[in-house]
C-alpha cells in the first residue's frame, strides 16, 4: 500500500500573513496614504483574496452515520474445498478475507463512504488437534494461511475521516478458522458469558474486536477510526466523535489525561462502534454461511 500524505490546509480561522496584516481589509501601512481611487482598488483586491482564503475552509464536518445490516443475504462463503487432516480448510486455499464483504455491504452499515481500497495479507493461526485429556492436545502447530487478513480502508470525506489522511479509517477482517464444524469449535477460543454479544445467526464475542463462529467458520473484525475533532491544546476538550444513529446524534467528548470522564468517554466510544458499526458488519458476515 501507498504511503498517503496530507494535503496543507490553513486551520480553520487562520489568514495567510499578507492578509492578516491589514487594517479594513485593507494593509495598514498604506491605508492612509492611497488616493480615494487607489483605495477602492486596494480593497476590491483584499476582498479577492479573502474570498479566495475562505474558499479553503473546511465545510462543517457531518456525524458519522450509522445504518443496520441488511436484511438479505449476500453471496455465500465457499467452505466446500480440500482439507487438512486437522479438518481445516487446506491453507493455500483459506477463504480470502477480502471477499467477506462488498463495498455495498460496507456502505449499507457506513452511507457517507464514497470509496473502498482493500490489501490482502496472509497470515497465522495457531490450531489444535486431537484432544488426549482435558486442557491437552495431540498436536499443535502455528500455520500460514493464504489471504487470511484484509484491512478495508475508507473515504468517508463528509465527517473529516479521508482515505488520505495518514492513518486512514480501516476495517480490519481476519478468517480465524475454516473447516469442519468439530475443528471449528475445538479451535475457537471464546466462551466467556460475560464477554458475548447478542447476534442473530451465531456466536460472537468482544475482546477490542468482534470474535464470531458459526458451524464451518470463525473469523474477528475490527475498525480504527481516527477522532473527527481533536484539539490537544484544550485542557477541557482532547477530542469529539459524533455519530446519527436511528435518527439521533449521539455526541461524546473526553477532556483527556487519566481522568474518569476520559475514561468513560473512551468506554462510551468503544461501545457505540462496536454495538453499530461492528456487530452489524459481523451479522452481514454472519448472514453468508
Amino acid at each position: 500500500m501507498t504511503k498517503r500524505g496530507t494535503p496543507n490546509v490553513l486551520p480553520a480561522g487562520r489568514r495567510p500573513a499578507s492578509v492578516a496584516a491589514t487594517v479594513g481589509g485593507m494593509p495598514s501601512n498604506v491605508k492612509k496614504r492611497c488616493t480615494r481611487f487607489a483605495c477602492v482598488s486596494l480593497a476590491v483586491a483584499a476582498a479577492s483574496i479573502l474570498s479566495a482564503c475562505g474558499g479553503d475552509e473546511e465545510a462543517p464536518r457531518e456525524p458519522l452515520t450509522l445504518r443496520s445490516a441488511p436484511t438479505e443475504p449476500g453471496q455465500p462463503i465457499a467452505l466446500d474445498r480440500a482439507s487438512d487432516p486437522s479438518g481445516a480448510v487446506a491453507f493455500d486455499r483459506w477463504p480470502r478475507a477480502c471477499e467477506l464483504l462488498t463495498d455495498d455491504e460496507i456502505k449499507s452499515v457506513l452511507p457517507q463512504t464514497t470509496k473502498v481500497e482493500r490489501e490482502s495479507m496472509d497470515g497465522e493461526t495457531h490450531i489444535k488437534e486431537g484432544v488426549v485429556n482435558y486442557g491437552r492436545y495431540a498436536s499443535v502447530r502455528d500455520v500460514a494461511v493464504k489471504d487470511g487478513r484484509c484491512s478495508f480502508d475508507l473515504d468517508i470525506p463528509a465527517t473529516g475521516l479521508r482515505l488520505s489522511d495518514l492513518n486512514p479509517p480501516r476495517l480490519e477482517v481476519h478468517v480465524d478458522f475454516a473447516g469442519t464444524p468439530a475443528f471449528v469449535k475445538l479451535n475457537f477460543p471464546y466462551r466467556e458469558r460475560q464477554n458475548s454479544i447478542g447476534i442473530a445467526g451465531g456466536r460472537c464475542f468482544k475482546r477490542g474486536e468482534a470474535s464470531c463462529v458459526k458451524g464451518p467458520f470463525a473469523f474477528s473484525i475490527r475498525n480504527q477510526f481516527l477522532h473527527q475533532e481533536k484539539d490537544f491544546a484544550d485542557p477541557d476538550l482532547e477530542w469529539r466523535d459524533r455519530y446519527r444513529v436511528n435518527g439521533r446524534t449521539e455526541t461524546i467528548s473526553s477532556p483527556g489525561g487519566d481522568s474518569p470522564e476520559a475514561n468513560e468517554a473512551f468506554r462510551r466510544r468503544q461501545r457505540l462502534e462496536m454495538d453499530h458499526i461492528l456487530v452489524e458488519l459481523a451479522t452481514i458476515i454472519l448472514r453468508k454461511i
